[in-house]
């Protein structure tokens, strides 16, 4: 997704990475050519004129479940807690609708 930051003035392109299987550890992840390269290829072919405009990258560590969709639901044996997360590369976006629907189920007790 193509989403504008005007308070910070630039644009926010997020897209999928295939780097599985590493620690959400700050000082592990990083971006290299290949995946600027790679952004700029996707974002060629939805919105060319920011091509150019690209200089650099942030890599963020999202979970995935297997089917990739959300998963919000209790804890195991349990009503006391919710288990909400597996934005699957679109935690960003679908961060607060998550937590949304997370509590609503704690409120349903």
């Amino acid at each position: 997704f193509l989403m504008p930051k005007y308070e910070s003035g630039y644009w926010l392109f997020s897209f999928k990475c295939d780097h599985w299987d590493v620690l959400p550890d700050i000082n592990g992840l990083s971006i290299d050519d290949a995946d600027i390269e790679k952004g700029k290829e996707i974002l060629k072919k939805y919105a060319p004129e920011f091509v150019p405009l690209c200089s650099e990258g942030r890599v963020f560590c999202d979970a995935y479940t297997d089917n990739g969709d959300p998963v919000i639901e209790y804890g195991k044996n349990q009503m006391d807690f919710v288990i909400a997360g597996g934005g699957a590369g679109s935690g960003y976006r679908l961060g607060p609708a998550i937590a949304k629907q997370a509590l609503n189920l704690l409120d349903r007790q």
